[in-house]
């Protein structure tokens, strides 16, 4: 009977790490699959998301996570979990081997993370080996071959790490040089070897945007006569038409690292000349001090990151276009026929003709959820705070004794085979505890400062009720109950860490909501005062309809009218 395996393959943006794609990952897989007689059980996959990221399945480990978290917080543009990873380990007990092209792409350890650990240890427990097709099979049963694995995953992410450091330093050279960015997305830039050329066309269309803005011609009516005039170039976007206006490159100039103007040396026929493009600045400048909305500003969303499409499963991104309203549009929608049904949104600040509400305000009974069970942690601290003691002193202990034994070894009074024997025994004791220990101390932190410390308990309930908090504690709180949020066709699916609920999705909804004190106390931040407490959230459709519950989640009742 043959062995089974999984093959996992992770690209990430390119940002992070360089790495084969996917379709190049899984044939090397399949092929050493072969090789080694080895039954393809399924393939999982995760695109454009780095190693440093924790699997599904595994939130409440990555909220736990101080050194995870601090570099998420770190990063421009972070994501979420990995999908395809988190089904794997789901399903690691039907097999024996886990096939990939180097171990990088099950992790990349970040110093004193749980990810490695929790990753490494699983796999133990299951008797599962790790298959790579550029490095040797790894057995996590053995010591030797465990340490091994971490060593090397170290020196292989730093080895990325530093091809990351010197692409970025590679990449301001060049800027910095007057050349863009290898393959930089421009409009009409055609590139020959290290030359810059302009395609014809859209040259000629390029040319006409600057002559008419220059002679003072609204957006609109620029948009109107290129489409008449160039039908062929399909140049219907008016975010096209402003950053044509607005790019340096068709005059020959960029800018460098430092946002300075230089001379882009690829170009040698440009466009438009220097002073067309400078006069077209000095237009917008003066349009904008006339009128500062002329162009909406982008909003900040709180929910960045937690949107989701329901059709293709993708990110929704917020579109603030229109220059009455902000809305959340999936990333893929008009791409192609594929994604033809990713046409749902939902408004994200309140809808201000008539009485609708937007995903902002549908948002702030979740906020309510985030401090009520954060007050049921304020008072189970004095306990987290014993806990935490004693693993220290636990912690104190292994740490001893494995220095002890080393000693012991060093002076020949005990043999290798007792000594690897030790540390192996000792070794997932003293991970256990340092996760306790990380636990409890992000435990420690969160409660001793969950949001302003300039702002009281009794202050954040009355601010979130009169729906008045700042977006920075607002953002804070969302994100410690919300885990994703799919925008459906007629509701709203929040996932969270106490459950999933359903919200109406309505242009002209109306909804209250009330806190149901079970408690009461004369000291106005008094946790138990909320620990206990219970809402009831109303969504109207009619006033004047019947009142059902559509859904409970810890402490939040949902009713419909």
């Amino acid at each position: 009977m043959r062995d089974k395996g999984f093959i996992y393959c992770r690209q990430s943006s390119g940002d992070e790490e360089v790495s084969l794609s996917i379709e190049v990952q899984i044939e090397q897989c399949r092929k050493l699959a072969e090789d080694r007689n080895i039954e393809i059980a399924d393939t999982f996959t995760d695109h454009n998301i780095g190693g440093r990221y924790y699997p599904s399945g595994y939130e409440e480990l990555a909220k736990r996570d101080t050194v995870f978290q601090n570099w998420l917080n770190s990063q421009y543009r972070p994501k979420g979990f990995r999908e395809g990873l988190g089904k794997l380990l789901k399903r690691i007990s039907e097999v024996k081997y886990v096939i990939c092209s180097e171990q990088t792409r099950l992790f990349r350890p970040l110093n004193n993370g749980y990810l490695e650990s929790a990753i490494m240890g699983l796999l133990e427990d299951h008797h599962v080996k790790i298959l790579q097709v550029q490095g040797d099979e790894i057995d996590l049963s053995k010591f030797d071959s465990q340490l091994i694995a971490t060593l090397k995953n170290r020196i292989l992410s730093e080895d990325v790490e530093k091809k990351r450091r010197n692409s970025i330093l590679g990449l301001k050279k060049r800027r910095d040089s007057g050349r863009l960015p290898t393959g930089a997305q421009i409009y009409g830039v055609v590139y020959e070897g290290d030359k810059i050329l302009f395609e014809s066309t859209k040259g000629k269309l390029i040319q006409y945007a600057f002559k008419r803005f220059l002679e003072y011609a609204k957006y609109a009516d620029i948009m109107y006569e290129i489409s008449k005039k160039y039908p062929e170039a399909e140049f219907k976007c008016f975010t096209t038409l402003w950053t044509i206006v607005r790019n340096p490159i068709y005059c020959g100039f960029m800018y460098n690292s430092e946002q300075k103007l230089i001379k882009n040396i690829q170009v040698s026929e440009p466009l438009v000349s220097f002073e067309q493009w400078n006069g077209a600045q000095k237009i917008i400048e003066r349009r904008r001090q006339k009128n500062p909305h002329a162009r909406p500003k982008k909003t900040n969303s709180v929910f960045s990151g937690l949107m989701f499409c329901p059709n293709c499963g993708y990110r929704m991104i917020l579109n603030s276009s229109n220059s009455t309203a902000s809305y959340y549009i999936c990333k893929h929608r008009g791409q192609s026929e594929a994604y033809m049904n990713c046409t749902t949104s939902v408004r994200y600040t309140r809808v201000k003709r008539g009485n609708g509400i937007g995903l902002y305000d549908v948002g702030y009974p979740f906020v309510v959820l985030a401090l009520i069970n954060h007050c049921r942690r304020l008072l189970s601290q004095p306990e987290t705070n014993g806990e935490l003691e004693k693993l220290e002193i636990g912690l104190h202990d292994i740490k001893v004794k494995r220095e002890q034994m080393t000693s012991l070894f060093q002076k020949n009074l005990v043999t290798f085979g007792e000594y690897e024997q030790f540390l192996q025994t000792t070794q997932g004791e003293m991970q256990k505890a340092e996760r306790e220990i990380l636990t409890r101390r992000n435990q420690a932190k969160r409660l001793s400062s969950p949001f302003d410390q300039n702002i009281s308990l009794s202050r954040a309930f009355h601010d979130a009720r009169s729906r008045t908090l700042p977006d920075h504690i607002y953002r804070k709180l969302i994100y410690e109950v919300v885990e994703k949020v799919i925008i459906h066709e007629d509701c709203l699916e929040f996932q969270t860490s106490y459950g999933n609920a359903s919200i109406p999705k309505s242009g002209n909804q109306l909804y209250q909501w009330d806190l149901l004190l079970d408690t009461m106390s004369d000291a106005p931040d008094d946790p138990q005062m909320f620990a206990d407490a219970k809402f009831r959230v109303v969504f109207f459709s009619n006033r004047y309809g019947k009142l059902t519950q559509t859904g409970k989640i810890d402490g939040l009742e949902i009713w419909e009218s």
